[in-house]
């Protein structure tokens, strides 16, 4: 991850986090912009998830450090870090603490807990 892409959660980021409503999500997307995606079929069929994601097999990550603990989670491409230049720097600068080795891979979901059954 270079340098120059790195930040830390601004305040845009919790304020968009702390309103997000329950079922919603955030995308962070491999240019770096967030996109809200309101509630979906993608909530309980994983084959909308992939296609959201853009993977085909995703991964959990539960948030367990800061503010941020038992309250959401991360949903990301499983199979990404096998993907060279997947790294997703803008997700990784932001929420690399909840995750073992700080980074993530492809576009990242952000959720309250439980959102995805």
């Amino acid at each position: 991850m270079n340098a120059t892409h790195c930040r830390t959660m601004s305040a845009t980021d919790t304020s968009l986090l702390k309103s997000l409503q329950r079922g919603a999500a955030l995308k962070y997307r491999m240019d770096g912009e967030v996109e809200q995606v309101p509630a979906g079929p993608w909530r309980s069929d994983l084959d909308a998830l992939y296609k959201l994601i853009g993977c085909r097999c995703v991964q959990m990550i539960p948030c367990t450090q800061g503010w941020m603990a038992h309250k959401y989670e991360l949903w990301l491409d499983e199979s990404g870090a096998c993907v060279p230049d997947n790294c997703n720097a803008a997700a990784s600068a932001v929420f690399g603490g909840q995750a073992y080795g700080g980074l993530l891979h492809g576009c990242v979901l952000v959720v309250r807990c439980g959102t995805i059954e």
